[in-house]
């Protein structure tokens, strides 16, 4: 009987293991990751001040709540937040875009009146929100100059 539970244990560790994994795998359709598909747009912005350089960024859609798109290396479906933001070098930014809340990448040719940009530390959702009026998506992609947003 010892043998018996032993096993039953072992065999209970394994699926509960495997079952984390398989929970974050971020190549499915609820949650996912910049390389996953290499298809989806991206929140591009250029221009950003040398201050701001090594640190990370996000993006949420300011108009809809809970919001229809949302940027950052990896988002959960399941929170509706990112789990990995994207970090800022030689004053840009490239950010993958979201659909939510399905958690796809944003192919969407949409424009939406009010969109945030935030700037925090690694994997932090507060920081230093930036933003910008009436951005238009092509394909799920657009390109922002910080000169052109606000605080």
């Amino acid at each position: 009987m010892k043998t018996k539970n032993h096993w039953i244990g072992l065999l209970a560790i394994t699926l509960v293991f495997g079952m984390t994994f398989a929970a974050c795998n971020r190549s499915g359709g609820g949650a996912g990751s910049a390389g996953s598909s290499g298809r989806g747009g991206t929140f591009t912005l250029t221009d950003i001040p040398a201050e701001y350089n090594g640190k990370y960024a996000w993006v949420q859609e300011q108009t809809e709540a809970p919001p229809v798109v949302m940027g950052g290396d990896v988002v959960s479906a399941y929170s509706g937040w990112p789990d990995k933001n994207t970090r800022i070098s030689n004053g840009k930014v490239i950010i993958p875009m979201w659909s939510m809340p399905s958690g796809n990448r944003y192919i969407g040719n949409d424009t939406i009146s009010k969109v945030a940009v935030i700037i925090c530390e690694e994997n932090s959702i507060g920081g230093t929100g930036y933003f910008f009026d009436s951005v238009t998506f092509s394909n799920g992609s657009v390109t922002k100059s910080w000169n052109n947003g606000h605080k």
